[in-house]
């Protein structure tokens, strides 16, 4: 993104702040360092559907996140096509800026594309969190959404986890007995075991929230929730155990409020997107208002109904993890507007949102940077605020904000 004078020098006094990245996918090193990700895999974090997008066979798109080696030849030539279409757009915009940054390769094409995969494979050693996400990130903290405690050693990372723990199948009331301690006969049970299981993930000192989506809800009745309780623990299939779904996350959402964490809440962007729509966290926002919810990628392309939210709510923030990614100047366009409508305390300015490669949180933080020195820059630039109340604001968005809701 071209930057004027004064939102360059913005930027630059932005990249110097320590951040907390608040949402990402990744596992512990590790594990992650066990999938031996290679080239391919660079393409997969988000540019995959876009390729698809563009006419690339969905069962090779399927493949790409495949972990394991694969020699350039085995998967460019199918690439290559599709990527001189998407390359301009957001998603591959992140790579791009990833390879320059880290691997000095200034276009990814034919001539360079070995050199990029052999560089993303010799990353692949111990530290590479620390290289990447406190080094070149500056990250205090991250928040990573997954189903796994098991981050002692990477003292980094803090984990918003699932809140449907106890899931809704047969054996998923099993697991959670076991873990629990709590024999699960009647509906009660399950409840019971499901609240003590969010106090178990607490204890661990490493869940620091718990994460729903942002979709239709029925009304809790405990009636229709025991009828499909007694049905799923007979072996009978159930499809869609809506009415237990949300009878369960109705109970659990109050222990949250107990426990005074926040829950984020998936909003927007993909396939059928409207399932997806940030205005259902409205009745989350009503029902519960002593629960903090930080609603995800403002709901995109719903972008103003999530801002509008964010403003009339006390308990709702906006999140732009993942934002810039799906569309840069969708996001400055709506960032100045939310700059309009929302009190600065409410904004978190980035979450890279990653599993595979972890390289690319570079790229996706520099195009966070210029998202928000663009928003702030303007301010300067018309005399609305002074430098350093833009760069005081910017240290809000990418950390301060994030460190509170999340108390970390």
């Amino acid at each position: 993104m071209k930057l004027s004078r004064v939102t360059q020098a913005l930027y630059n006094e932005l990249a110097e702040l320590t951040i907390v990245d608040a949402h990402e996918h990744l596992p512990p090193e590790k594990a992650y360092l066990s999938y031996q990700y290679s080239g391919a895999n660079f393409f997969a974090g988000y540019i995959r559907n876009d390729l698809v997008s563009a006419g690339l066979p969905v069962e090779f798109k399927n493949t790409m996140r495949d972990p394991g080696y694969k020699d350039v030849s085995e998967w460019w030539p199918q690439i290559a096509p599709y990527w001189e279409r998407v390359k301009e757009g957001s998603h591959a915009r992140a790579a791009i800026i990833t390879a320059r940054e880290l691997y000095g390769i200034e276009e990814i094409n034919d001539r360079t594309i070995n050199r990029l995969a052999d560089a993303i494979i010799a990353d692949n050693t111990s530290g590479l969190y620390t290289r990447i996400l406190s080094e070149r990130c500056k990250a205090r903290v991250v928040l990573t959404c997954v189903e796994r405690t098991d981050f002692q050693d990477d003292p980094l990372f803090r984990v918003v986890a699932p809140i449907d723990v106890s899931g809704t199948t047969a054996d998923s009331f099993e697991r959670l007995g076991e873990s629990t301690g709590i024999r699960i006969n009647t509906l009660d049970d399950l409840v019971d075991a499901s609240i003590h299981r969010l106090y178990q993930l607490k204890e661990t000192k490493v869940v620091v929230g718990f994460k729903t989506k942002s979709f239709y809800r029925f009304e809790p009745d405990e009636g229709e929730a025991n009828a499909l309780f007694k049905r799923i623990r007979a072996g009978q299939r159930v499809i869609k155990p809506f009415h237990l779904r949300d009878y369960l996350f109705d109970k659990l959402a109050g222990a949250v409020a107990d426990l005074d964490m926040p829950i984020a809440v998936h909003a927007g962007v993909w396939g059928d997107f409207r399932e997806l729509d940030p205005k259902y966290t409205i009745d989350l926002a009503i029902r519960y208002p002593d629960v903090h919810f930080d609603l995800f990628h403002l709901g995109m392309p719903m972008v103003r109904d999530a801002a509008i939210i964010g403003k009339n709510f006390p308990n709702v923030s906006l999140n732009l993890c993942w934002c810039p990614v799906v569309s840069q100047r969708l996001t400055v366009n709506v960032l100045n507007e939310i700059l309009d409508l929302v009190p600065l305390n409410k904004i978190i300015a980035f979450g890279a949102d990653y599993r595979c490669v972890v390289q690319k949180a570079v790229g996706h933080l520099v195009m966070a940077r210029e998202v928000v020195a663009s928003v702030l820059g303007e301010r300067i630039e018309s005399g609305e605020i002074t430098e350093e109340r833009a760069l005081e604001i910017g240290k809000m968005w990418f950390h301060d904000n994030a460190s509170e809701i999340y108390k970390v």
